[in-house]
């Protein structure tokens, strides 16, 4: 089994964040993702994706 998750890049800079879409699936989102690199929220953690 393949565990390949996709990474997340920022839609402002367009970098890649470090982060996947793992983080996410898992449900252990505690706090906003920003991107390291200009500090955009790319990940709310007030949105609920399950």
């Amino acid at each position: 089994m393949d565990n390949e998750y996709e990474p997340i890049i920022c839609y402002k800079c367009k970098r890649d964040t470090g982060y996947t879409e793992e983080i996410i699936l898992s449900g252990e989102l505690k706090e906003d993702l920003k991107c390291p690199y200009c500090g955009t929220v790319v990940v709310s953690a007030e949105i609920d994706y399950c």
